[in-house]
């Protein structure tokens, strides 16, 4: 076979035909060997009886600059690094609440996607915005930090009448209703007896505003008359334990108490000259409610004019 400057001549068939002996079977060989590339320039490139554990295809990304492989871990899953930290950024979802960053959970309004509030505790916020349905339905044990917080209005209930409170929003207890005379005390939940006593501390301060109410009357004529009046603190009542009167000689003394204008005779005391001074004692005290009077009508019973003194004394609770 002749050499045509420097190259060898291809054998080929009368077709022009290009005749290329394989090296096994009846495939094509080729070799890339000797670090020479293979370019296959293919509109469908079908490569079949791949084996992982002697073929492999590397798949590269491209990372803005060069190719770079794309890697897996050992379970064959695609490997993917965070290497910047995301920006924050709002769920939305229609007219949901604007300026909101980082992690939050969100609640349907029914229409949108709102934030679910708290407040500096980190506590949820609820806001109670209709009535609560009627019948076997409640809240349950509700519990308030002390300090500020506030219920609101809240009712107590049989389900007849509602607990009442004085203008001070103090509950009013009425223990008449309930056929009792007082409100039982205990140390605990057993009744009171000598092996089961309450104990009580004896302190110097008042435990209640102590009433030594005083009025003098001058130059009171013969069967005429003047009237030490006391009206008890509002919201308060005054337990009543006694009353002093004293004149020059004969003196009646009248105690009333009730609403002013229309009070009732409770107790009558007399002096004389040879005993210018009374006193009249209750035991237990009389009850006067707040907003009441208490009167004391001195009457001169005398034979000439005289002064009339005269001390109410009880305490106000």
């Amino acid at each position: 076979m002749a050499d045509y400057y420097d190259s060898l001549p291809v054998l080929t068939y009368d077709d022009i035909e290009l005749q290329v002996k394989t090296k096994s079977g009846t495939r094509l060989a080729v070799d890339g060997g000797n670090s020479t590339p293979v370019t296959v320039d293919a509109s469908d490139l079908d490569i079949r009886d791949l084996s992982n554990a002697s073929d492999s295809v590397l798949v590269y990304g491209y990372d803005g600059s060069s190719n770079q492989p794309i890697a897996v871990n050992s379970a064959g899953r695609l490997q993917v690094d965070i290497v910047s930290g995301a920006g924050g950024h709002e769920y939305q979802d229609g007219d949901s609440n604007s300026g909101v960053y980082g992690t939050v959970v969100l609640g349907d309004d029914g229409s949108n996607l709102q934030t679910v509030a708290v407040n500096s505790a980190g506590r949820l916020q609820i806001d109670i915005i209709g009535s609560l349905p009627a019948g076997s339905n409640s809240i349950g044990t509700v519990g308030l930090d002390a300090g500020t917080n506030i219920v609101g209005k809240f009712y107590i209930t049989d389900g007849t009448e509602d607990a009442a409170v004085d203008s001070n929003g103090n509950l009013q207890i009425n223990i008449g209703a309930v056929s009792v005379t007082a409100i039982p005390v205990s140390k605990d939940s057993n009744p009171n007896s000598a092996t089961n006593p309450i104990y009580v501390k004896t302190v110097e301060e008042e435990v209640s505003d102590e009433v030594h109410d005083f009025d003098h009357a001058t130059d009171i004529a013969r069967n005429s008359s003047s009237t030490h009046t006391y009206t008890v603190t509002s919201g308060k009542t005054l337990l009543l334990k006694s009353i002093i009167v004293s004149g020059a000689t004969a003196l009646k003394a009248e105690l009333k108490v009730g609403p002013s204008g229309s009070t009732s005779t409770k107790a009558v005391a007399f002096t004389s000259m040879a005993n210018p001074t009374a006193q009249l004692t209750f035991n237990p005290a009389i009850e006067i409610s707040g907003g009441n009077v208490v009167e004391i009508v001195r009457t001169n019973r005398g034979g000439n004019n005289q002064d009339v003194y005269s001390t109410i004394i009880g305490i106000e609770v």
